[in-house]
C-alpha cells in the first residue's frame, strides 16, 4: 500500500507590497525629520580656532611747519588725553624770520636815537647861533633908539638939524626891524629843537613797540605745545630732543581703544565656513572670552604677521591667510582701556548650520 507523502519543497509565501511601502515611508518621513532637526535646532559643535591681533586706526601726529623738538612731555606707551602736550617744538622758519625782523626792530632804534642825539644838537646850535644873533639886533636897536631921543633932545635946543634927526630915526627904524627879524628866527630855531626832540623821542618809541612785537612773534614761535587730537594709547614715538622735523611728518600714532577690533588670520580653507555678522570670541589675556561679531572677510591673500609666526611653515613662502575682521560687542570702557595695540588674542568662531544660515539670509 502506497502512501502519498507531502512535498518538501517550500511554497512561496506572497508578500504584501502595501506593508513595505508603509514602513518605507516612515523611515523617509524619520529621516527628513533627523536632517532637519540637525540642520536647524542641535546647537553647533564646530570651531573655527585662529590667532588675532588687536587693531584698530592710528591717528599721526606731527608739526605743520618746520619745527625743532624742544622738550618731550609725553611717554610712549602710555595713555594720554585730548589736547594733552606730547613735545615742546619751535617754528624754525618763523624763528629765523622773526630773529631777522628783531635785528631791524633793534637797529632802527639805535637809527633813531642817533638821529635824535645829533639833530637835536646841530638844531641846538643853530638855535643858540640865531639867539645871539637876536640879542645883538636888540641890543643894537636899544643903543639906535638912545641914539635918536638924544638926538631929538639936541635938534629941540638946535644944537642938530633936521636931518641928523631924520637919520637917526631911519637908523633906529631899521634896527628894530633888524631885532624883531632876529628874535622871531632865535624862536622859530626854538621850536625846530622843541619839535625835533618830539619827532625823535616818538621815532624811537615806536622802534621800541617794534622790537616789543618782534620778541613777543619770536617768543611765540619757541616751546610750543604740540597737543594730542585724540585720546588713546601713544606709539610709534620718534620725537627727539633738539631733532628738526619737516613739516607733515609723524611724530607720534594715537591707537583710540574706543575704536579697536581684532583681525584675525584665516587659512583660506577654513573662510568659505565662515560669514558676515557671524558670531565669534575673543581671548584676551586677563580678560577671558569676550563676545564679538565678523564685520568684513577681505578677499586677499596676506602674509602672516611675524608676531604670530612661530613654527617654520608659518613663515610667508609656506602659509598665506584671509584676513576677517571682528569688531567687539558691547565691550565696556574699563574694558576697552586695557587693551593693547597689537596684543595677540585667540579667536574662536563657532560654525552655523547650513540650513540655519539659509534660514538667516532669507
Amino acid at each position: 500500500m502506497r502512501f502519498r507523502h507531502p512535498s518538501t519543497k517550500a511554497q512561496m509565501v506572497p508578500v504584501r507590497k502595501s506593508h513595505f511601502r508603509r514602513h518605507a515611508s516612515r523611515y523617509v518621513l524619520f529621516a527628513i525629520f533627523a536632517i532637519l532637526l540637525i540642520y536647524f535646532f542641535l546647537p553647533p559643535f564646530a570651531n573655527v580656532r585662529v590667532m588675532g591681533v588687536v587693531n584698530g586706526n592710528l591717528t599721526p601726529v606731527g608739526p605743520i611747519f618746520l619745527a625743532r623738538v624742544d622738550q618731550e612731555m609725553a611717554s610712549c606707551d602710555t595713555l594720554v588725553h585730548r589736547d594733552q602736550p606730547l613735545v615742546l617744538v619751535s617754528n624754525e622758519l618763523l624763528a629765523g624770520q622773526y630773529q631777522q625782523n628783531r635785528y631791524n626792530a633793534e637797529k632802527a632804534i639805535a637809527l633813531a636815537d642817533n638821529e635824535a642825539t645829533n639833530g637835536v644838537l646841530v638844531a641846538q646850535a643853530a638855535a643858540r647861533s640865531a639867539q645871539a644873533t637876536a640879542q645883538a639886533a636888540v641890543a643894537n636897536y636899544s643903543r639906535l633908539t638912545a641914539v635918536y631921543r638924544s638926538t631929538i633932545k639936541l635938534a629941540a635946543v638946535q644944537a642938530v638939524g633936521p636931518v641928523a634927526v631924520a637919520v637917526a630915526h631911519d637908523q633906529r627904524l631899521q634896527a628894530q626891524s633888524e631885532a624883531e627879524a632876529a628874535v622871531a628866527t632865535a624862536k622859530q630855531m626854538e621850536l625846530q629843537v622843541t619839535q625835533l626832540k618830539v619827532d625823535a623821542k616818538a621815532k624811537i618809541l615806536t622802534a621800541q613797540e617794534q622790537l616789543k612785537v618782534q620778541l613777543s612773534q619770536q617768543n611765540s614761535v619757541y616751546n610750543r605745545p604740540l597737543l594730542a587730537p585724540v585720546g588713546g594709547e601713544l606709539l610709534d614715538c620718534h620725537a627727539h630732543l633738539g631733532e628738526i622735523v619737516a613739516a607733515g611728518n609723524t611724530l607720534f600714532k594715537i591707537f583710540q581703544p574706543d575704536k579697536a577690533y581684532v583681525t584675525a588670520f584665516v587659512p583660506p580653507t577654513m573662510v568659505r565656513n565662515l560669514h558676515e555678522h557671524a558670531t565669534a570670541y575673543i581671548n584676551i589675556p586677563g580678560m577671558g572670552e569676550i563676545p564679538a561679531t565678523v564685520t568684513s572677510i577681505q578677499p586677499e591673500i596676506t602674509k602672516l604677521p611675524k608676531l604670530l609666526t612661530r613654527y617654520f611653515w608659518e613663515q610667508p613662502q609656506w602659509t598665506q591667510y584671509r584676513l576677517v575682521r571682528i569688531t567687539f560687542d558691547n565691550l565696556s570702557p574699563s574694558q576697552r582701556r586695557r587693551l593693547l595695540f597689537g596684543e595677540r588674542v585667540h579667536v574662536r568662531i563657532p560654525l552655523e548650520s547650513w540650513g540655519k544660515r539659509m534660514m538667516e539670509n532669507f
